[in-house]
């Protein structure tokens, strides 16, 4: 939730007013219950809209590294079938799993992608572990290569 802070502040700081208005109409300051309500709409309308755009962004940069991890996996099936038979089963192996972490990440941006921006940062957590998860077993992949 760090990306909320200043919206989330924001909001607090007119929710606060509208509570020290309580149901009065107007204050001392001249601002009416009505206004405190219109400014605390617009800032969680304003919220809204920046986690849209923070999981629209961040569903791009997950779709970008999918397609790379494509090209990387599709690297390791090239080099793997010059292997001999042996050591090549071993290296398929690790290839499907691979593809099958790179499943899992595909299945939780989908997840994501039909998600509401209130549940979009648990989906992001999740996301980040097993982008991190496919990672490793693609370093692990690649250290056998070396």
């Amino acid at each position: 939730m760090k990306h909320f802070g200043p919206f989330v502040t924001l909001f607090a700081v007119v929710l606060s007013a509208w509570i020290s208005v309580g149901c009065s109409q107007q204050s001392d300051t001249g601002v009416t219950s009505k206004d405190v309500r219109k400014e605390a709409r617009e800032a969680l309308e304003t919220t809204a809209a920046y986690t849209q755009q923070q999981m629209e962004d961040f569903q791009k940069q997950v779709q970008a590294k999918l397609a790379k991890y494509d090209e990387r996996i599709d690297e390791l099936q090239a080099k793997a079938a010059m292997l001999k038979e042996d050591v090549k089963a071993k290296f398929d192996e690790q290839i499907k799993n691979l593809r099958e972490k790179k499943q899992v990440v595909q299945g939780k941006l989908e997840q994501l992608q039909a998600s509401s921006g209130k549940a979009w940062e648990d989906f992001k957590a999740g996301m980040d572990a097993a982008m991190e998860d496919l990672e490793r077993s693609y370093q692990d992949a690649v250290s056998h290569f070396s």
